[in-house]
């Protein structure tokens, strides 16, 4: 699959899943993409996190404190909550060195 996003700098971060199971999940599993599993509390992967070659690294995604769709605050578990941490770290990564490539950031 072509990235147009990619050629032009961008790191693409997508969620794993939440379906306990290894089998690919797309956009997560392109090979241009970093693809998110989910830990809990303890640092172990989320009892609902998929997981497999693809997955590029992981993150808290068991009672993350979020914004919720109407606005208010409160709990959310899942991988898309693991992709903002990620995000984040990707960010502090090229704040340190701006002049990875694309995929630099993913290796």
């Amino acid at each position: 699959m072509k990235f147009e996003s990619v050629s032009k700098g961008c790191i693409l971060v997508a969620a794993a899943g939440n379906d306990n199971t290894s089998q690919s999940l797309y956009p997560a599993s392109y090979s241009k993409v970093i693809g998110v599993s989910a830990t809990d509390k303890d640092d172990r992967k989320a009892s609902f996190s998929n997981f497999g070659t693809y997955v590029h690294c992981s993150a808290p995604g068991v009672g993350i404190y979020t914004t919720m769709l109407d606005g208010e605050y409160g709990l959310m578990s899942g991988t898309s909550a693991s992709c903002a941490f990620v995000s984040g770290m990707v960010g502090l990564l090229l704040s340190r060195e701006p002049n990875l490539a694309p995929n630099q950031v993913i290796d």
